[in-house]
């Protein structure tokens, strides 16, 4: 009887509610801990998606913006007739557009993965190579414009009706380019945006 008499005293109930305190204590921290640890982990995955998201789109919007501006250098050298330096323009045009031929693919892949799989075909479709008159993508406008402008680029110096007609067709496909382009940043940071609201939702 001495022993229900130590299990019931106070001392016995203050040792047993101490350690019942210290298990419930510790596994309340362990948990809160794990649950910290796993919000954390979800945020930092969250944080590389977006620094993935912006810098693909930055990439991109950058050699396309290079590409188009080329173009338009070349187009008002030769609007103004200043044959003697559209070969400097058109050479430095060519690598700039070789170089976006290179990346365009991989470009298409980064946005296809960290941003969106619907702007990724925007920017590149798959049949471009071969239907590139249906103008289904960014890429796409560029090739169409890209032709246009070779076409008036091989008329330098001259002043004839055909001419100005290619004139006028490779200042319509660089005004359409233009507009695709700035609708192609627009979608792209919309987009980015709405990643980054998500991103400030796992912080808070």
């Amino acid at each position: 009887m001495k022993f229900d008499k130590i299990l019931n005293s106070k001392f016995s109930l203050l040792v047993t509610g101490f350690v019942l305190t210290g298990l419930i204590g510790s596994f309340l921290s362990y948990q809160f801990q794990n649950i910290s640890w796993k919000r954390q982990a979800r945020f930092e995955i969250a944080k590389r998606q977006i620094e993935q998201a912006k810098s693909s789109i930055d990439e991109t919007l950058l050699l396309a913006r290079e590409r188009f501006y080329a173009m338009q250098k070349v187009f008002w050298t030769l609007e103004n007739s200043k044959s003697d330096i559209a070969d400097q323009w058109w050479n430095e045009y060519y690598k700039i557009k070789d170089e976006w031929n290179i990346m365009v693919g991989e470009y298409r892949s980064k946005i296809k993965i960290f941003v969106d799989p619907m702007l990724a075909y925007e920017l590149l479709d798959r049949d471009d190579a071969r239907n590139y008159p249906k103008k289904e993508s960014l890429h796409a406008i560029f090739v169409v414009a890209h032709y246009k402008l070779k076409q008036l680029f091989e008329y330098a110096g001259k002043n004839s009706e055909e001419r100005f007609k290619i004139e006028k067709e490779a200042l319509n496909a660089l005004s359409e380019l233009g507009d695709n382009l700035g609708d192609f940043s627009d979608s792209c940071y919309k987009i980015y945006l709405k990643k980054y609201d998500l991103l400030k939702n796992i912080c808070n």
